[in-house]
């Protein structure tokens, strides 16, 4: 996962480090396809990651009422109860939020490497149409 991140922001950086009048549509060609190979490699680990969020969301969820249920059995009062049960799935809890941190983490790069994706697409078709105009005058 590191690595295909790194491949992600090292052409990221690539294409930002271009001066503004960038004549190469071959390295934006290459480093598009790259780019988005990338990001679809990237998206597995996304998916990986709200499938195990969503298995902890719902995993909390079962063992805060079966943990509720079991401490109110006991005598104890619903607000008492509810604190107890939420302090002995602690560990569930902190799965389930590292989970959703990193899925929401992976969105937001998958998101943003999109936008430049759209950037490059859009310049390598300025690109294309001056070189049309440049062949259609000489």
């Amino acid at each position: 996962m590191e690595e295909t991140l790194n491949k992600i922001t090292d052409i990221i950086n690539w294409y930002k480090n271009q001066p503004q009048h960038n004549n190469d549509i071959d390295g934006l060609l290459f480093n598009r396809k790259e780019l988005s190979c990338e990001v679809f490699s990237y998206t597995s680990y996304a998916k990986e990651f709200k499938s195990n969020f969503d298995k902890y969301y719902y995993l909390r969820r079962v063992q805060f009422e079966k943990e509720k249920i079991r401490l109110l059995k006991e005598s104890k009062g619903v607000s008492k109860a509810e604190a107890q049960a939420l302090i002995n799935i602690e560990e569930t809890y902190k799965n389930e939020k590292s989970y959703e941190s990193a899925y929401t983490s992976a969105k937001m790069i998958i998101q943003q490497a999109n936008k430049v994706l759209d950037s490059m697409s859009q310049e390598i078709s300025f690109l294309k149409k001056e070189k049309e105009s440049t062949y259609q005058r000489n």
